[in-house]
């Protein structure tokens, strides 16, 4: 575990199962505890205490450095120049490491139990919770006077992220995927008093990484940003900002360890990405069907297309190799009528032939749980149940085994990724 996280209590961490947890371990018994916790607080998000307001002072805090994650809107006083004081994450024993998303709709609550923090559901304590202190760095100021967090943020346990402007085309015409909130994430934080920058500047996001890096040796970095009309500008933006950040922390030859979450570009300029030193990349296709896609994400549809997107997929093999190209998807609004799926099962069969399609072109599928936020066309539409994503996350670990897609990637680790499930089936290998 990170230093500075408190020790484990041997009385709750070995659990006290609720009824809805033992349930799904009925149903999953090959799906290690952990994954299932996680699955279940990402579909319902963590009920707004006083100890997670408590923990939210002296722990890595929010920052809204893509999405505005919880599914409700914060309260005055809930931010300070450079965080958002509530906690981004917390952590199990085995490191599996989760979102935490506003919802008082929650059964999930962070309570305080013989002085250690605990996971409750349904009022029963369920898991141990760890949190990590609020690095030394966050409180240091950029070059220009404001807050190094504004730069750049911590994403997970073992991962530094950079937003580099945070507006996505697509907003403009309404063509934006119907489940996001990126645009609308910039108002929702400055509202209540933090500060935002919607274009970065690749030096202040270096001096952010430097100070980082610095205190911390981060294993990975991820960039990512909002989708330009102009493709051919946005890759030569992501080209700047990683020679930067490379210079900054020391590896002008070398490539970073990590990958940008894009939109898909043409051969000329991913060369230009690739050649500025990134290790892998990860462009979203968001939804695999056809008809969805279409509906779900028009703009995607629009600029690029779902046949053109994969085309590119394919090509960025050229360049990056098996395994360093990844497309990640959102599970979930697939299933939102009147243009989604009627069953459970029809969509499974979708996801498992979406798959085992890219994974035997030696593209990495990934998928996040949909999460109903604030600000988004979708942010009251219905979710669907943790055991749909278990089950998703169960077959895609097959296929990865099948195919002999393991071991883990080198771009992020269990301990990065936050927001969905797939990367902790790792842990079962």
């Amino acid at each position: 575990m990170p230093s500075g996280i408190c020790s484990s209590i041997k009385d709750v961490g070995g659990g006290l199962l609720s009824s809805r947890i033992d349930g799904l371990t009925d149903k999953f018994p090959q799906v290690l505890r952990s994954i299932i916790l996680k699955a279940d607080v990402l579909r319902h998000g963590v009920c707004r205490t006083s100890t997670l307001e408590e923990v939210g002072r002296w722990a890595l805090p929010q920052c809204h450095f893509i999405f505005e994650w919880d599914r409700e809107k914060h309260e005055k006083g809930d931010a300070e120049a450079s965080r958002i004081l509530l906690p981004e994450w917390f952590q199990f024993s085995d490191g599996t490491t989760t979102c935490i998303m506003i919802d008082s709709r929650s059964p999930y609550t962070v309570e305080k139990v013989d002085g250690k923090y605990v996971l409750c559901t349904d009022g029963k304590p369920v898991e141990e919770l760890y949190f990590q202190p609020i690095p030394k760095w966050y409180s240091k100021k950029a070059s220009d006077g404001t807050p190094l967090p504004v730069h750049a943020s911590q994403e997970g346990a073992d991962s530094l992220c950079s937003v580099i402007f945070h507006h996505c085309q697509y907003f403009n015409n309404g063509d934006q995927c119907k489940f996001c909130n990126f645009n609308p994430t910039v108002a929702l934080t400055t509202e209540i008093g933090r500060e935002f920058r919607v274009g970065k500047n690749p030096e202040l996001v270096a001096e952010a990484y430097s100070e980082g890096f610095r205190e911390r040796g981060f294993h990975h970095v991820r960039l990512s940003a909002g989708s330009l009309l102009d493709r051919g500008k946005e890759a030569e933006t992501y080209s700047r900002f990683i020679m930067a950040i490379k210079e900054a922390i020391g590896k002008r030859r070398d490539t970073l360890y990590g990958e940008i979450v894009s939109q898909a570009f043409d051969s000329k300029d991913a060369s230009e990405i690739y050649d500025s030193g990134i290790e892998g990349v990860c462009w979203n296709l968001e939804q695999w069907d056809p008809e969805k896609f279409r509906i779900l994400c028009p703009g995607k549809a629009k600029a690029v297309g779902r046949d053109r997107w994969l085309q590119l997929l394919i090509g960025a093999l050229d360049y990056w190799g098996a395994g360093k190209v990844t497309t990640s998807f959102v599970l979930g609004p697939e299933m939102v009528p009147p243009h989604g799926f009627k069953t459970l099962g029809e969509a499974y069969k979708s996801w498992m032939e979406g798959f085992e399609w890219l994974i035997t072109h030696d593209i990495i599928p990934r998928f996040n749980q949909w999460s109903p936020d604030v600000g988004s066309l979708y942010q009251e539409k219905p979710v669907p149940p943790t055991e749909y994503y278990l089950k998703v996350g169960e077959g895609w670990h097959e296929l990865m085994k099948k195919y002999g897609m393991y071991p883990q990637p080198t771009q992020v680790c269990y301990k990065c990724i936050h927001k969905s499930i797939w990367i902790d089936f790792y842990h079962l290998c």
